[in-house]
């Protein structure tokens, strides 16, 4: 390896202010020069020229325009030798010729798999080096064969921790660093492998229920500790089984082939039992849900591809009926769609505008007039079941479309206003993920005044569980909305945990009743004096009220009957995509005592 095929014969020294034609004259007089030495006025090398590089470049046209007139350093190397500058240039070509017959290149420590050393290499022997899978590493050299030994010796050291060290990231960029499961890629890997082998099996995809709501009340160190233990249990209940985390809250489960029929659904069943057990966090017993999807190889599906759409399309049945655990059946599912269909449909959904405004008036008791109009997302081509609201807004909440989504469904609400030559405000609903981006005020602002409104023409509507997960974050943001004029309201109020609390430190204009205590107050005596007590409360705080999910003239004079200020519910108006629609809802008011 290290024998040398060329002598190389001392170059003459060669000065910075030297030109390109003085290094063609050298290499055209000396035909066996291989490369020429570059060095300071001292006689100390700080570069070289190679030969065939050199040449090459000057043979074509191009190249003479380009290096013509060029000082030497221009020719050199990109990355010059690297020698102590305090070597003379007799003891350099020592140096780098241990036997007087190596060709001037940078040197390299070449050392076997284990570390040990096997010698120095010039360019050329570097190439063949790589193709016996040997390491090569620069080194400094002595002038004593001795130390360099020594060196090499601390090289192959270096070697071995370099070489673990590349295990290591290997490993880890296959697997899970929160969970430290497989991830997807591994996983898809080993199902391929499986199908080759043709070796029956079973593949359970997961994704837990309530995981979002989990981050958003307590935290997303809660949420990473619900993940966590979802891993450990998924490795603990049974030998032999291949999981994987697929990203978020979604898990791959591989069970290999049993020779009961009937295994590999008992093993999910099992599964999703160990998953939904409580887990202690911070002195809490909380508790998730799971909606859990089976599909086998290979008589659900022959590719992995399909095999993991299968597993998907039985989750997502699963989850649509409440969770628990679904098989694959080709006559149910296979007119469904996959998640990453789903995905991608969506995706193509906001990318293309499709995603519509629609309005539905608050109304107030006093005027009997709309003067708010709520601004819920609707998807009038999305289909069942993606369609729904309540499906496609939380599939953008989970994968991080919902900036995009509520960016576009504004802006085309506040066109509509302009169309309409409506005066009303706008209330719009804003999620965990949106509270807590520290940039929110200013791009609300900002796009307000884009729009052409005013910040008194635009309200924030947020739940309660988007504002305790970071409570210090959520508060900063609606002050500053509020300051600017931005009406401010708390959602779904009673509903939560802390909603008393969250009335001593958000700055609200307005709270909503939850409907699910204004559509039973003409059935249950409990219901009427909860709604009755609020309207009670926020008088005293100063603030406004809207019930919620107001269906029927019974409710409605109720409602008016105990003082309360604003109305919202189908019985009003359903949402509809334009203002106009939606003012006629009005009407009914006029049947209030």
């Amino acid at each position: 390896m290290l024998a040398a095929e060329i002598e190389i014969e001392r170059a003459p020294v060669v000065t910075d202010e030297e030109l390109c034609k003085s290094v063609d004259e050298i290499f055209r007089n000396m035909p066996l020069l291989r490369a020429v030495v570059v060095v300071d006025n001292e006689m100390k090398p700080v570069g070289l020229i190679p030969r065939s590089d050199f040449l090459l470049q000057l043979s074509q046209r191009f190249g003479r325009a380009l290096y013509e007139n060029r000082p030497v350093a221009s020719l050199m190397q990109a990355e010059p030798l690297i020698v102590p500058v305090n070597e003379p240039f007799e003891d350099f070509v020592r140096a780098q010729f241990l036997t007087g017959e190596h060709e001037v290149q940078d040197i390299f420590v070449l050392t076997d798999d284990e570390g040990h050393y096997r010698g120095i290499s010039n360019g050329r022997a570097v190439m063949k080096a790589l193709l016996d899978a040997q390491k090569i590493l620069l080194a400094d050299l002595s002038s004593s064969r001795e130390q360099l030994v020594i060196a090499n010796e601390q090289l192959g050291q270096e070697v071995s921790v370099r070489r673990a060290a590349e295990r290591e990231a290997i490993n880890a960029s296959h697997r899970d660093p929160l969970t430290g499961l497989f991830n997807r890629a591994p996983m898809v890997r080993n199902i391929d492998e499986l199908i080759e082998d043709e070796a029956p099996f079973a593949l359970i995809f997961i994704d837990l229920d309530g995981f979002k709501t989990l981050n958003d009340v307590y935290g997303h160190l809660a949420g990473d500790e619900a993940l966590r233990t979802v891993a450990r249990r998924l490795g603990e209940l049974e030998e032999g089984v291949t999981c994987a985390r697929f990203g978020g809250d979604e898990f791959a489960v591989i069970l290999p082939k049993s020779a009961s029929a009937e295994a590999p659904e008992i093993y999910a069943r099992k599964l999703h039992g160990a998953i939904t057990e409580s887990f202690e966090f911070d002195g809490r017993y909380l508790r998730i849900g799971a909606s859990l999807g089976l599909a086998l190889y290979p008589d659900n599906a022959t590719l992995s591809n399909d095999l993991l759409q299968a597993a998907d399309m039985a989750m997502l049945r699963a989850k649509r009926e409440g969770g628990g655990l679904r098989k694959y059946d080709r006559s149910v599912d296979a007119g469904s769609t996959s998640r990453r269909a789903q995905l991608q449909a969506l995706t193509a959904a906001v990318g293309e505008q499709e995603i519509e405004p629609y309005f539905q008036p608050i109304v107030d008791l006093t005027t009997r007039q709309p003067i708010v109009h709520e601004v819920l997302a609707r998807w009038p081509s999305g289909g069942d079941p993606l369609g729904r609201p309540d499906n496609f807004i939380a599939l953008a909440e989970r994968e991080g479309l919902i900036d995009d989504l509520f960016w576009l469904v504004f802006a085309k609400a506040c066109n509509g206003v302009r169309r309409a030559e409506v005066r009303t405000r706008l209330a719009f609903n804003v999620s965990a993920r949106q509270l807590h981006n520290a940039s929110l005020p200013e791009r609300l602002l900002r796009e307000i005044d884009r729009q052409g409104l005013r910040p008194e023409d635009i309200e924030v509507e947020v739940t309660e569980t988007a504002m305790i997960a970071n409570e210090k974050l959520a508060a900063a943001a609606l002050r500053k909305l509020r300051q600017a004029g931005v009406q401010i309201a708390l959602d779904d109020f009673g509903t939560g945990f802390s909603s008393l609390a969250l009335l001593h430190k958000f700055p609200f204009d307005s709270l909503k009743i939850d409907h699910s205590f204004v559509s039973r107050m003409t059935s249950e005596r409990r219901s009427l004096d909860i709604v009755a007590s609020t309207l009670l409360m926020a008088e005293r705080l100063g603030l406004k009220t809207v019930a919620e999910g107001v269906e029927d003239q019974a409710t409605l004079d109720c409602l008016a009957e105990i003082g309360c200020n604003m109305v919202q519910g189908y019985y009003l108006g359903r949402p509809a995509p334009t203002l106009l629609q939606t003012a006629s809802g009005s009407q009914k008011i006029c049947q209030v005592a």
